[in-house]
């Protein structure tokens, strides 16, 4: 009975490992905390402050449909305004991050 009770925990915590397949898209999560979470949230929606300015949520239904829809065309805008930037607000990370850490990064803001 009580191995019955303990089921849902051992499913619930072989779901969240899953999340984080590889080196790179652990490497990706690590970059998103330390270098977007501040502006754009942990989960993909920014803080009320940040929000105010316009800032885009992540993970929301319209930005799935996106990538459902849009796949390549918009992943490759995501990963153009990551390396060039966007506004005064946020910088280019072109030069600090490298490619493949940036498409890490998109596949990231994908599965938000």
């Amino acid at each position: 009975m009580k191995y019955l009770l303990a089921m849902p925990f051992v499913l619930l915590l072989s779901c969240t490992s899953a999340q984080v397949k590889t080196k790179d898209d652990a490497r990706a999560a690590e970059i998103w905390l330390a270098a977007c979470s501040f502006c754009h949230g942990v989960d993909g929606k920014p803080p009320a402050e940040w929000a105010d300015k316009g800032m885009r949520k992540f993970g929301t239904f319209g930005m799935k449909m996106g990538f459902f829809f849009g796949g390549d065309k918009m992943r490759a805008g995501i990963a153009r305004t990551i390396a060039e930037g966007k506004g005064t607000e946020m910088r280019p990370f072109k030069g600090h991050l490298t490619d493949a850490e940036i498409a890490a990064l998109v596949r990231h803001i994908e599965s938000l």
